[in-house]
């Protein structure tokens, strides 16, 4: 399914269901339970543990490009920013087999995608700080409505996550997995190449799905790690 959705000139208050009315100019959940890498002390001079990782699937959204990505509560649905394509939901209930549930033209590119207080937002970020518009949209189950837009908020920056005692970090060299050996001291556990740029990663137990640019859309590995769900955006 195909959808579009048209630029509105008046500023919509983009409070999430159940939370404060008021808007902050924020969007995306606090910093809180993100931790950035420079705050690590990490080495990749030797692997302790060594994780494997293979990739099982790639998921080509519409248009064909993935910028960043994140997973619902539960970890079945996918949301991603298609950058000149808009926003792309899928169902990765089985993450070897990925469905689309939908696609929703937005009025410009798009490159960061958040989820907060029940409702979904997507945006153009200029940088970590500073959004143009943004987009919100209700969830429903595995479906999303648009509930309006606004300007000038400011956003989280995801650079990272840590899932237990691993962290999870995507560049232009791919995916690579450290793990915490003594407190925050952080040893290369395993990496793996991807084609492409690596904007985004989200992880859900033991896979990762990584939004690769237009190189090779959506990639899907899976690693012998098990955990909570998590997601991250690099810069």
């Amino acid at each position: 399914m195909k959808k579009s959705v048209a630029l509105i000139a008046s500023v919509v208050l983009l409070a999430g269901c159940g939370g404060d009315s008021s808007n902050d100019g924020s969007i995306g959940p606090s910093a809180e339970g993100y931790s950035r890498i420079s705050n690590y002390a990490y080495s990749d001079s030797s692997y302790h543990d060594s994780v494997e990782i293979e990739v099982v699937k790639s998921y080509y959204p519409r248009g064909g490009t993935a910028v960043d990505i994140v997973l619902s509560e539960d970890g079945r649905t996918a949301y991603i920013a298609t950058g000149s394509f808009g926003l792309e939901v899928v169902d990765v209930t089985n993450p070897e087999s990925p469905v689309r549930i939908d696609s929703i033209e937005l009025p410009e590119y798009v490159n960061h995608v958040e989820i907060s207080n029940g409702r979904l937002y997507l945006a153009n970020q200029q940088n970590l700080q500073s959004y143009r518009n943004v987009y919100a949209f209700d969830i429903h189950g595995q479906s999303v409505n648009y509930a309006g837009s606004s300007q000038g908020n400011q956003g989280v920056g995801h650079e990272n996550v840590t899932q237990g005692e691993y962290l999870y970090q995507v560049s232009r060299e791919g995916l690579q997995i450290y793990r915490d050996t003594s407190g925050g001291s952080y040893d290369l556990a395993g990496s793996h190449y991807l084609h492409g740029t690596a904007y985004a990663v989200a992880v859900r137990n033991n896979y990762v799905f990584v939004a690769n640019g237009s190189t090779d859309g959506l990639t899907i590995l899976k690693t012998d790690i098990n955990g909570m769900v998590g997601h991250v955006h690099a810069d």
